[in-house]
């Protein structure tokens, strides 16, 4: 499948679960969710470069493989931060929509 395809349904689904609807909070732990992600997210940023970062799962020329910090645990701790930021949202706004379109987003975003 495209690259470029999967993200774009990776960013649909996530634009899809911020729209308002009427949902239940079914657990207070949906903040946890966002502050580890967040933490995770900026030791990526300690570790990588901005430069180096690319929005499209194909490698750039002149990338350099990261091997410390996160990336010393997880190939793509940045993927890894966005799903557990997305179910820390699906938490606060629970919806069964917004449970099939975080299924897709991490369908998206695995097949990248």
């Amino acid at each position: 499948m495209n690259s470029r395809l999967l993200v774009g349904i990776q960013f649909l689904a996530i634009v899809l679960i911020m729209i308002p609807k009427p949902t239940i909070m079914i657990t207070s732990l949906w903040w946890v969710c966002l502050l580890i992600a967040t933490a995770i997210a900026l030791w990526i940023f300690t570790h990588n470069k901005i430069g180096n970062f690319n929005i499209v799962p194909e490698i750039r020329t002149h990338a350099k493989l990261i091997v410390t910090g996160p990336y010393r645990f997880v190939r793509h701790p940045m993927y890894s931060a966005l799903i557990l930021f997305m179910v820390g949202v699906v938490l606060w706004h629970f919806h069964w929509i917004n449970v099939l379109l975080l299924t897709i987003m991490i369908g998206a975003v695995g097949m990248k």
